[in-house]
């Protein structure tokens, strides 16, 4: 789930989040259908996480973020395919010094780029999180042109972006210029995490399989 998403409803949020990846959902579901893993790659904040939560299936391992991957756990990974297991992971690179010992488990997963969304479903985005529901922020359009550009085609900041908004809206009935919005949710994703992922970004690492204990 995006960073703040505690701020609006988490189902709203949910399926905000996976506007305009119909064709990368059906795509993802084809291939774990046909017994292969995948490996979602696109920018930090563009909904690789709501993708592969929306395709879940029992027994289906999740590695987000498939990056710095350790050679006990390469390993680990690498047995669960063996035994004919489906994984899914989500990653910001295909270069092998980021997603760390995959060697022997890269070439195994079928790779599908999730790519930023053009201007107008960045748009949808906002308009159904901020103008719809108990959310009803009155946003104008400058507000909204400019939360657009900071949003950069990524709906996992935007939705980041507009849970900051809505909470100071709720609390102060104040609206948030969207850049103050974006830097917000960057501090409570340092503050939550004690990283520094972008806005939007997951790291849930519970469903990543670990080394073998002896």
């Amino acid at each position: 789930m995006s960073v703040g998403c505690d701020r609006v409803d988490a189902g709203s949020a949910a399926r905000v989040a996976l506007v305009g990846r119909g064709p990368v959902l059906a795509e993802v579901d084809a291939h774990l259908a046909d017994g292969r893993s995948v490996l979602l790659v696109g920018p930090s904040g563009s909904g690789k996480s709501a993708v592969i939560d929306a395709v879940g299936r029992p027994g289906l391992i999740v590695v987000d973020p498939f990056a710095r991957i350790t050679t006990p756990r390469a390993c680990a990974i690498r047995r669960a395919l063996d035994r004919g297991r489906l994984v899914a992971g989500a990653a910001t690179s295909v270069e092998r010094r980021e997603m760390g010992h995959v060697g022997r488990i890269f070439w195994r997963l079928e790779i599908v780029y999730v790519r930023p969304l053009p201007s107008h479903q960045i748009r949808s985005v906002f308009t159904r999180l901020l103008l719809a529901g108990d959310a009803a922020v009155p946003i104008s359009r400058t507000w909204l042109a400019e939360a657009v550009e900071v949003a950069n085609g990524l709906p996992g900041r935007a939705v980041s972006l507009a849970s900051v908004v809505i909470a100071r809206w709720r609390e102060r009935r104040q609206i948030l210029p969207p850049r103050f919005a974006l830097a917000v949710a960057w501090q409570d994703a340092l503050f939550q995490t004690g990283a520094a992922p972008l806005p939007g970004s997951r790291k849930d690492m519970s469903h990543e399989p670990g080394p073998r204990r002896s």
